[in-house]
């Protein structure tokens, strides 16, 4: 049956001009769209080829991160749902909100087929949102924000985490009882459900002062509700505000502001609330020319992209083992930091892209260092986020075929383990890649309450001591750091795992760390990262 075509789809097609339906073949990417859709959105055509990027021109800047992060879990295998709202321009030159809820159809093999789904305008949607019995979006923009005073924007932390853990109805279990108790400190009129788990509150002829203080009593209140629910959980906010009309002449400028806001706080302030500032605005500004120099990078054939390399030396006669490949990159003027950058891409999904270029640049490195130098290992990089991609895992053993390398000299490194969601499903990818000839590493070991969950249910070769533990230890000074990595290093051992120790800056911590039972060294005592051309001569020394 061609699904696309299929009277069903016809039957809900017409339902409601308010609803807009859409089923995607997943195997290649064909599309259509109700007639509806089409005619309201000014989309190309009722089939087509890629329509998840054509719809995207069409959903408000502001909004891209959001669709771009749901849609891509969808398309990578992590959720088979997708749902989230924001906002698309319609013929007439208007953005309008819609809310978006999708899924994917398996075949009997669990291999995605079909992705199917409904967009929703919500203005055409009840007052009231059906969860929380809160004020919607909508309703937000008919509202009087009254001459001035001060809004609040709140936000969960984690929130996602919560329902990967525990599920979808446990997060709505929250998000009810939030609603239930917000209310009982603040007019219903004037609390709003805003997008997913954020929330927000018009706070008519506040000072600043009173905005911070209803903040930290909201604050307490959800660490109450998370302490109350079974089984008990953390629960922490974040808010952005702004003032008004000081910090906008428009709601769509304050609510603008205001999102800024939140996401300022909760990259710099988590847990606390951080008004609007032009500061903000200038760093949210800097952060939207860096997003779209990166993609113009990747459809450029990742043009400002490069691999440097950092020597991993035996501590006993510092001969140079291995490797680890570092991703770089630089807009005209400037190298952009990796802690930067690298949060930019996983943010918008192009991690994927550009991890399938770094992997396919170790390959070929490989390939010619291991002509010249037959035991040379090579590390890089892989984010949880990858490592949930399928066809990610799939591409690592095609492209190592293809370059014909030493899978046993390929080190893949997990990063940011603080971020593992399902342990055994991750450990089944371990083994998948080990039993293939490839050497797996777990980095930043020491710095996540998860790490020794980690080291006792993931299969791994190597473990990599943060440098954060390394940085500041000498002979005299640091003892307690200088305990915790010779425990780490003993336990590892003892375990089966080989140890490489990061952040060996200098002669000092160097000469501080030459006891430890941990045979590989790294760090800028031996080399910063290099171009592959310097790291090529420092070789033939």
């Amino acid at each position: 049956m061609n699904v696309l075509n299929d009277v069903l789809f016809e039957a809900f097609a017409n339902a409601s001009d308010n609803v807009y339906i859409y089923v995607c073949d997943m195997r290649d990417d064909e599309s259509r769209w109700s007639k509806n859709a089409i005619d309201y959105f000014d989309m190309p055509s009722e089939y087509m080829k890629n329509a998840g990027m054509i719809w995207l021109d069409k959903i408000h800047p502001q909004d891209r991160d959001i669709y771009l992060k749901d849609i891509d879990a969808v398309f990578s295998g992590k959720t088979n749902q997708h749902n989230c709202q924001y906002r698309a321009l319609n013929k007439y030159g208007d953005y309008i909100w819609l809310e978006c809820r999708g899924s994917v159809i398996q075949d009997d093999d669990g291999q995605p087929l079909y992705f199917a789904g409904m967009m929703t305008r919500i203005s055409a949607q009840n007052k009231y949102d059906p969860l929380t019995n809160l004020l919607t979006v909508h309703e937000l923009y008919k509202s009087d924000f009254g001459k001035e005073g001060i809004i609040l924007l709140l936000g969960f932390d984690a929130f996602r985490k919560i329902i990967n853990n525990y599920g979808y109805t446990f997060g709505d279990m929250i998000l009810k009882e939030f609603a239930l108790q917000i209310i009982k400190m603040i007019s219903s009129e004037k609390v709003f459900r805003f997008n997913g788990d954020q929330f927000i509150i018009i706070c008519e002829d506040y000072t600043q002062q009173q905005a911070k203080e209803i903040f930290y009593q909201i604050k307490k209140m959800v660490k109450n509700i998370g302490k109350h629910m079974e089984p008990a959980v953390t629960l922490n906010i974040t808010a952005g505000a702004v003032r008004y009309p000081d910090n906008g002449s428009t709601k769509e400028e304050l609510l603008s502001n205001l999102e800024h806001s939140l996401e300022h706080a909760k990259t710099k302030h988590r847990g606390e609330i951080i008004f609007f500032s032009q500061d903000i605005a200038r760093l949210h500004l800097r952060t939207l020319n860096i997003k779209e120099a990166l993609t113009k990078s990747i459809q450029r054939n990742f043009e400002n992209f490069e691999l440097y390399y950092q020597p991993i030396v035996n501590q006993y006669d510092k001969t140079i083992v291995g490797c680890e490949a570092l991703l770089r990159w630089h807009t005209a003027t400037k190298q952009v930091s990796p802690i930067e950058f690298i949060k930019l891409l996983e943010e918008s999904g192009e991690i994927r892209l550009v991890g399938n270029w770094v992997m396919e640049q170790v390959m070929k490195q490989a390939q010619i260092f291991q002509k010249q130098y037959p035991t040379l290992k090579i590390n890089f990089n892989v984010s949880y986020m990858q490592f949930e991609d399928r066809q990610f895992i799939k591409n690592i053993i095609e492209k190592a075929n293809e370059y014909q390398v030493d899978k046993s000299l390929i080190v893949i490194e997990l990063t940011e383990s603080c971020h593992v969601e399902n342990i055994p499903r991750l450990s089944k990818i371990f083994e998948y890649l080990r039993e293939e000839g490839f050497k797996i590493a777990l980095d930043d070991f020491g710095t996540a309450y998860a790490s020794l969950n980690l080291l006792k249910n993931l299969p791994a070769d190597y473990i990599k001591i943060d440098q954060s533990l390394v940085k500041e230890i000498s002979l005299t000074h640091n003892q307690k750091d200088m305990i915790i990595i010779d425990s780490l290093t003993e336990l590892s051992h003892r375990l089966d795992f080989e140890c490489i120790i990061e952040g060996v800056e200098n002669q000092e911590v160097e000469q501080a760390l030459l006891h430890v039972n941990a045979p590989y060294f790294q760090g800028y005592c031996y080399a910063k990262p290099l171009p592959c051309e310097e790291f090529e001569k420092l070789l033939k020394k």
